[in-house]
Order: C-alpha cells, then sequence, then structure tokens
C-alpha cells in the first residue's frame, strides 16, 4: 500500500502452491478491485475483514501487472478439514495452548559488524523476552528496527521497548478513557538501554504499538522513521471471549472486541486515522516487488554507514508463510 493520496494496493507475497500462483497472480500485481469491490488502502482492512467473518470458496480479482496489462484472477481458497467436534473442554485447552504460543518472541535477527537489523513480527511477547531481544543491542552502534506489518499487541512490550532505546524515561502519552486520563511512561533501562544510532522501518500494515513506537522516535528525536506512511489504528481493545452451548458437551465459540481507550500522544495529537509520516517516504515499486527488491532497508542501510543494494536487503528478511495448520486437539 501506498502513502495518503496514493490509494493503489498491490500483490506482496503469493503462496506457490495456491491456485492464485497456478493462474497468474504475482507480487507486484495491482489489485484493481475485489469480488467487483474497487480496492483502496482506506478500504482494505474492512475488505479483510469481511472476508474472516465470511470466509469464501474464492475471490474474483482484477488486477493489473508491473507491465500494464490488466488480467481477471479468479483464485479459489484451499480447505483445511479440521476436526469435525470441539467440545468445550477441546476450546479451553487450545486457548490456553494458543496463548503460549503467542507470547513468544518471533523476532529474527542480521548483524553486519557493528549494525543490527532487528525484524519485529509484533508485540504479542512476554516483558522477559522483549528484555532479552533488548540486550541484543546494548553494544552495538546502530540499529535498524522493522516494524513493517507489525500489528502491534502488548501494551506492556511497547514501553519496555521505549525504555529500551531512552537513557531517560519517555512519556508516550495519555491513555484517555471515558472516565479519565492516565500518563504512560516508559522507565529507561538506564546503563542497559540502546544509545547508538537507530533508524525505525514502518508501511502501512505497521499499526498500534508499532506507529506509537515510531511516532515516540520522532516527538522525541531520538531516530529516523522510513517507509510508508502508517495504518493509524492505535485505540486500545479488549477482546471478550463468549460462547453458546449446543448440548452438555459441546459450544459454539464468539466474542467481541471492545475499544476501551485512546491514546494522545505528548504533543496533543492523535495517531487515529491519521498514522505515522516517515521522514522519507520509501515505498516499493510493483517492480521492486516482482523482484524481491527491498528499497526502504538498503536506505536504511545506507544512513547507518553499510554498502546494501536493493536485491541484497530483498535478501535479508525472506518472506515466511506462516504454517498451515487448525487448532485441533488430540
Amino acid at each position: 500500500m501506498q502513502a495518503v493520496g496514493d490509494s493503489n494496493c498491490y500483490v506482496t507475497e503469493v503462496r506457490p502452491d495456491s491456485d492464485a500462483a497456478t493462474k497468474g497472480l504475482r507480487p507486484g500485481d495491482q489489485v484493481e478491485s475485489v469480488n467487483g469491490v474497487t480496492l483502496t488502502r482506506q478500504d482494505l482492512s474492512y475488505v479483510e475483514y469481511g472476508y474472516r467473518i465470511f470466509p469464501q470458496s474464492g475471490l474474483h480479482l482484477v488486477v493489473r501487472s508491473p507491465d500494464g496489462s490488466q488480467k481477471t484472477i479468479v483464485a479459489m481458497a484451499k480447505v483445511l478439514p479440521g476436526q469435525p467436534l470441539i467440545r468445550h473442554s477441546d476450546q479451553m485447552t487450545w486457548m490456553r495452548n494458543h496463548a503460549h504460543d503467542v507470547a513468544r518472541d518471533r523476532s529474527r535477527y542480521h548483524r553486519e559488524g557493528n549494525v543490527l537489523f532487528w525484524k519485529l513480527p509484533d508485540f504479542l511477547m512476554e516483558p522477559a523476552d522483549m528484555e532479552e531481544s533488548l540486550n541484543k543491542t546494548h553494544s552495538l552502534g546502530s540499529v535498524v528496527l522493522d516494524l513493517r506489518g507489525n500489528p502491534g499487541g502488548n501494551v506492556t512490550a511497547l514501553v519496555k521497548l521505549v525504555g529500551g532505546f531512552f537513557t531517560h524515561d519517555v512519556r508516550i502519552g495519555d491513555r484517555k478513557t471515558r472516565r479519565d486520563s492516565v500518563p504512560q511512561i516508559a522507565k529507561t533501562r538506564g546503563g542497559k538501554a540502546f544509545g547508538g544510532k537507530l533508524i525505525v522501518l514502518v508501511d502501512g500494515r505497521s499499526s498500534s504499538a508499532a506507529e506509537i513506537f515510531a511516532r515516540v522516535v520522532q516527538l522525541e528525536k531520538r531516530g529516523v522513521v522510513l517507509g510508508d506512511r502508517s495504518a493509524g489504528a492505535v485505540m486500545e481493545a479488549q477482546f471478550f471471549p463468549d460462547a453458546v452451548s449446543l448440548s452438555p458437551t459441546t459450544m459454539s465459540p464468539y466474542g467481541a472486541t471492545i475499544t476501551e481507550a485512546a491514546l494522545v500522544m505528548s504533543d496533543g495529537g492523535t495517531l487515529e486515522k491519521v498514522g505515522v509520516t516517515p521522514e522519507e517516504r520509501i515505498v516499493p515499486t510493483p517492480a521492486d516487488l516482482a523482484e524481491g527488491r527491498d528499497p526502504v532497508l538498503a536506505r536504511a542501510a545506507e544512513l547507518v554507514g553499510l554498502k546494501m543494494t536493493v536485491q541484497e536487503a530483498g535478501k535479508v528478511f525472506p518472506f515466511e508463510w506462516p504454517k498451515e495448520q487448525m487448532p485441533e486437539i488430540d
């Protein structure tokens, strides 16, 4: 996705064994419409939400290739069979196991000389895991923190991350609810805080804690933010699970996500529906996406004194497909 004024949406990855790949969908293709609905940056989140709520057997896509040619693709979904019956005990066991799984640090690291490239995929991690990751930065000269595609996560992880990059306590902003307003303060790690050069990468999929961190870096003049305008989705929400009993041993789970608070940054502004505008707006072209090049990471490397081509940058954090699995319980 591109920044303010540019509503075009592009394919970034296509699973090799998918029906879409077989029918010619490729990275770099611009998606003009989905099931007859014109696709724009502003509406993408609603399209994704609708698909998750009502999974479909396929999608009717109108796309435009990097060479300018237009094509229509009907990409069929892949059905993964799961267990036919889920009992209440199964659901509770899966939720406990799933919660344990998402609390792991799934960061990726790449080090060249005195520079650490850190790909942080989300903030769904325990403070102890964040502390361990921050320990990797302490003795280095530069850190490139890649928050592209990061949807956010736990506030505690955000606070810990902010404290790891500042030698003083930082006021992130004020958490405002209907009842009160409470300052959010990140305590510094003191002598363990990273004091070198900091580059932060964001894009249109960086939201919540990811874009809050980037904005704090800008407001405190702590580093440089590169990439595309962030998502502008920072409202704090909580998921409330519930279930309908179908029989003494079976259930149908459901839930609702309710907004609880808004965050006002230290400058009095808000990021909701605004996002973070990088100091340097760098967006991969359709050709970059098609060839696996990464001009954003290459520019970050240049700013910290490294020579890295856009082709080499594209290989630092290659895309990893999530495992295909269903939440089954033995």
